[in-house]
């Protein structure tokens, strides 16, 4: 299983922290920011937004905000490396012949909804683009969607596009977290609607990340999509780079109307209103002799994006969405002073701050076990990458340890497994006692970081084949045939590490599944599900490839599962659940 080795070795030294990406929808056919402007080097993916259903209800697409010649321009303008998404929702009614929210009801009804799947399909195909978004809120509907239709369609579009990106804009309304919860497999992202929460009767924020008794959040909106079992990693936050005024008022919690939305190029360039004296990072309160002329304008700044971040982070949310940006584009800058909020995400975002105490397969933080391995992110911990030899790992590697002080104040140093320019991996020492833990990392400078941590029996996670704690599983599927031969083979692709679909066979063979992992050799006991479904542990121990890693086997997989595609497997050890990560059945 030297493959096998391999591809959990490289899950180790991978240098993304968590799966993330920055998601930024631009408007097609907007008089601000031109194609060409578009500041694909602060973002993973773009999504040109936005048509839909026709209003005919025929099951075809229709244009809406879209042009033709913004498609082509934004397909040759995406550069290499980058996601170039297109949107398709319910915003459009009534341009080019775009529905609304009943059209989307119409289109994914059934007799139709295959019609339907196969002209996005087409559409994506066609355009050159390298995935759908999905952004059907209910506008038109009351805000009610049809759940079991929706997620039909999405599963439908996944089967038809399995190696293109399929995102999904999500609120905690009308059914949205089921669909997102449920159909979490087919979907690479669930980016959550975290703005408009001031629709309200008094003055609020467009964005608070916490709600009040009078106004909404986003950490709110966020826990009814992963309370309905949307993992974290698949949640995108939202954030809008415009604001909204309300006159009559300068503060929160004020009963006083509200006048209009601006953007937040609109609000900077407008120097009767920004001036530095006043401003906040959230608000802008501008009092006036006349009560009546007072104003409070909120919107998210600069500033903000140091506090959203780790918020998310906190919460190993998979990463970020912003709306729109051609609202903070300002086309008489130089660089990046044309895109200051998306500069200030993508520095928030990718800039390294030091953790240095995390779950190596899922990239949980705060609890650690005895003999696993972990991960650490921190600055100019090393001048390059260097791995440990074959054989123990040791202490020392290129001038860089690392030591744990535990809850009865022994020091223990960590063996090393590599270390990077600005990432580790280490062994937890054994005899490790549980409780409260702080860890000193040396770097090879002789610079000191360091962290607290807390030390459980175990702390259990699965690695994926992606490397970034959701995904296929780093895992193999074992078959016993009824003619009493066996046969192996891994769960995803060695050189794509996308999903190797299994075939259960025929009724007499039995399929298990071997999954590989950290943290949970100490485990008493496990139970495991496969796409909802209850499935045997056969049993799980420390694998014996290399130190901390550990192995879990499952199995029989039930008949049920044939045809499923990607599904969730969950793993819970001693009342402790792993990440979640996924197969493909055929």
């Amino acid at each position: 299983m030297l493959e096998m080795k391999a591809v959990v070795l490289a899950a180790l030294s991978s240098l993304g922290l968590y799966a993330q990406w920055i998601t930024g929808y631009y408007g097609s056919g907007n008089a601000d920011e031109p194609v060409s402007a578009i500041p694909w080097s602060k973002y993973t993916h773009i999504v040109l937004f936005a048509g839909g259903p026709c209003a005919a209800n025929d099951g075809t697409v229709c244009m809406g905000h879209l042009t033709q010649s913004d498609i082509d321009a934004f397909i040759a303008n995406r550069p290499s490396g980058k996601k170039a998404l297109v949107s398709l929702g319910d915003q459009c009614a009534g341009l080019h012949g775009c529905g609304d929210s009943g059209s989307w009801i119409a289109d994914t009804a059934p007799g139709l909804v295959e019609t339907f799947a196969q002209n996005i399909t087409n559409f994506v195909n066609s355009n050159g683009f390298d995935g759908v978004d999905f952004d059907w809120e209910g506008v038109g509907s009351g805000l009610k969607i049809p759940v079991s239709q929706y997620e039909t369609l999405l599963s439908l579009v996944r089967a038809a596009l399995p190696n293109k990106t399929i995102t999904m804009a999500a609120g905690n309304w009308g059914g949205l977290p089921t669909v997102a919860a449920n159909q979490q497999a087919n979907l690479d992202q669930v980016n959550v609607l975290c703005y408009d929460q001031d629709q309200i009767s008094t003055s609020w924020y467009n964005d608070a990340i916490h709600p009040s008794t009078f106004g909404g959040g986003c950490s709110s909106r966020t826990a009814e999509l992963t309370s309905s079992g949307l993992a974290a990693a698949k949640v995108g936050v939202g954030v809008p780079f415009y604001g909204r005024r309300w006159t009559g008022c300068t503060q929160i919690n004020q009963k006083c109307p509200q006048s209009g939305a601006f953007s937040y190029a609109q609000l900077v360039a407008d120097t009767t209103r920004w001036q530095p004296t006043i401003y906040k990072s959230n608000y802008l309160s501008i009092p006036n002799s006349d009560p009546s002329d007072s104003e409070f304008d909120s919107y998210n700044g600069v500033e903000f994006m140091a506090d959203v971040t780790a918020w998310a982070a906190s919460n190993k949310f998979g990463g970020f969405m912003t709306f729109a940006l051609e609202y903070e584009y300002f086309s008489n800058q130089t660089g990046d002073a044309r895109y200051p909020l998306s500069t200030a995400l993508y520095r928030a975002v990718f800039g390294t701050t030091p953790a240095i105490a995390e779950n190596s397969a899922s990239y949980a933080t705060g609890t650690l076990a005895p003999d696993m391995i972990a991960y650490g992110e921190a600055s100019n911990i090393a001048s390059a990458l260097t791995v440990a030899p074959e054989g123990a790992w040791p202490t020392t590697l290129s001038g860089v340890t690392l030591e744990i002080t535990d809850s009865q104040g022994q020091i223990r140093p960590a063996a090393i497994y590599y270390v990077n320019t600005n990432s580790i991996a280490y062994l937890v020492p054994a005899g490790t006692a549980q409780g409260p833990a702080s860890a000193k990392l040396t770097t090879s400078s002789g610079a000191t970081i360091s962290g607290t941590l807390n030390i459980d029996r175990i702390a259990p996670g699965l690695y994926s084949a992606n490397s970034s704690g959701s995904g296929v599983a780093a895992g193999l599927a074992v078959r016993a045939s009824s003619n009493g031969t066996q046969s192996w083979g891994y769960l995803f692709d060695l050189s794509s590490r996308n999903p190797v679909p299994v075939d259960l066979g025929p009724a007499g063979d039995q399929v298990y599944l071997s999954l590989y992992g950290t943290g949970f050799r100490a485990a008493s006991q496990a139970t495991a599900t496969v796409g909802g479904v209850n499935v045997p542990v056969y049993g799980f121990a420390a694998a014996g490839a290399y130190q901390g890693e550990d192995l879990i086997n499952i199995g029989p997989l039930p008949r049920s599962l044939v045809g499923r595609g990607e599904i969730p497997i969950q793993i819970t050890f001693d009342g402790k659940p792993a990440n979640l990560v996924t197969v493909s059945i055929r």
